[in-house]
């Protein structure tokens, strides 16, 4: 599956999230500064965890044009867009121990309203279930499967 983002993100400030209900809107708490794109004033956040050193943090809400290629059988099929694609920023150190080339992390929960099962469902009206097929080979990847 191949990915691209344009880098036309911006901050989704509370007064404009649908998801401000879910998310801690407001100035930098508790006295916390976060860096870049980092603690704009009315920002929401999220939480953002590394279980395997049990990083639990919370990394701020931007938004985003996320375009997936879609595929058919074994065919490749259209470009799939999200306009409005809800992600978090947070510190490099969240992917501690992850690998050395890892740049970031993907959820995949059910109850979040900003995972991404959740966002292709809400977008493009499939159930939100996913499969993950591992490459046993560093040669080759793995695909993930989103929707019905």
């Amino acid at each position: 599956m191949a990915t691209k983002a344009q880098l036309t993100s911006h901050l989704v400030a509370s007064q404009d999230n649908a998801l401000a209900s879910t998310t801690q809107c407001g100035d930098c708490f508790l006295g916390f500064v976060q860096r870049g794109p980092g603690c704009n004033k009315d920002a929401c956040y999220n939480h953002v965890e590394n279980p395997l050193v049990e990083i639990l943090t919370s990394g701020e809400t931007a938004e985003d044009v996320l375009s997936i290629q879609s595929i058919n059988g074994s065919f490749p099929g259209p470009v799939a867009t999200i306009p409005k694609f809800i992600f978090s920023c947070a510190g490099s150190y969240v992917t501690q121990d992850l690998g050395k080339d890892v740049k970031g992390t993907i959820g995949f929960g059910h109850q979040s309203a900003v995972s991404i099962p959740a966002q292709l469902a809400s977008t493009f009206k499939f159930s939100r279930k996913f499969a993950i097929c591992l490459s046993s080979s560093i040669e080759q990847n793995g695909i993930i499967f989103i929707g019905n």
